[in-house]
This record gives C-alpha cells, structure tokens and sequence, in this order.
C-alpha cells in the first residue's frame, strides 16, 4: 500500500512518469474514443463515463457496505448520546460516551483504511485518463465543442480555476457516479434483504 502510494506521488511530482503514462493511455483510448480528434466534447464525456464506471464498480465490489452502514450507525449513535449528555449536563454519562468513541476508534481506523483500498486502486487510472485528456485536448487542432444548450467554448479556457475540459467531465461524470453507486447500493441492500427473508 506504501510503495503504491509512493508510485502515485511519483506520478503526480515527475512529469516525465506523466507523459509515458498519458503516452502509454493514448496508445489504447485513441483508437476507441479519440475520433482523430473530430469531436473532443464526446471524448471527454466518454472518457468520464469509462473513468466514473471503473472507479464505482471497482470500489463497490471492494467495499463491504454492511459494515460502513452498521459503523455509521455506531458513531451516529454515540454522537447522538454524547449531545444529550452534554445538553443534560450528565459529567458520567459523557465519560462514558467518550470512553466507548475511544474503545471504537481502532475499529474506525480499519475501516477507514480499508475503504481507502479501493481509491489507491483506482487511483493510478484516474492519473492516467487525466492526464491523457490534458494531452488530447492540448494537441488537438480544434478544441472547441458546442455544448447541448448551444454555447461554443474552447476546452483549453478556464472557468474560475478549472479548464473548460474538466467542467465538463465533471457534469458528465457526478451525475453518472452518483447514479450508478446508488444503484448498485440499493441492489446490494436488497439481495442482502431478500437473503435474510428466505
């Protein structure tokens, strides 16, 4: 987990490491999303929705979701023990609340380590699409798109600190991420459910 880490921050701090990994993604998104360059606005909303679906899937089926639901549930709890406590001035009940917080707090700190699993294994595609749009977009002979609502922009002007290619990708992918997680969620919870009524 260290030594992948350390690779990202290598990625992220040498451009060299950048551009054979930007390189190294042109040579297999080009082919399939690329459309020599004719329509960048379809190849960033592409590339978000294949970047958005491997990042959901992959953490999805490494998260076990039971578990964040029933720690959530736990420290909500206990939160909500402590408030009352304090509202009511209750010094021993407060120790007490505060006791259990720090006995769970290992607990927390796998948890959360363990969801971060999922992220550093992702985290390597991210960097690589990323930085593969960045290469498309600065290469491309027109990078201008008309967006659905009629508006022309080049994809290399900024909106307040972003480029226009990021803004984009991002209103394709939220949306998408958010969507496709919840789905998944909800079929998850349900099975679990429909296991524990057989």
């Amino acid at each position: 987990m260290l030594l992948f880490l350390i690779m990202m921050l290598s990625i992220m701090i040498f451009p060299e490491l950048r551009t054979a990994l930007g390189a190294a993604m042109h040579a297999v998104l080009f082919p399939i999303i690329g459309f020599d360059y004719r329509y960048p606005l379809l190849t960033i909303m592409l590339a978000g929705l294949f970047m958005t679906l491997v990042n959901v899937v992959v953490r999805h089926f490494l998260t076990d979701w039971l578990e964040m639901a029933e720690m959530q549930h736990k420290f909500r709890h206990l939160g909500t023990l402590l408030r009352e406590a304090r509202l009511s001035g209750d010094e021993k009940k407060m120790e007490k609340v505060i006791k259990m917080q720090r006995e769970l707090a290992p607990e927390q700190m796998e948890h959360q380590n363990r969801m971060m699993r999922p992220m550093v294994a992702t985290f390597l595609i991210v960097i690589a699409v990323f930085t593969w749009l960045w290469m498309f977009i600065s290469n491309a002979p027109d990078p201008t798109a008309r967006l659905p609502w009629g508006a022309v922009v080049d994809m290399r002007d900024m909106f307040l600190i972003f480029p226009m290619w990021v803004v984009i990708y991002s209103m394709v992918s939220i949306p998408v991420m958010i969507l496709v997680q919840s789905g998944l969620k909800w079929m998850y919870f349900r099975k679990l459910l429909e296991e524990d009524e057989a």
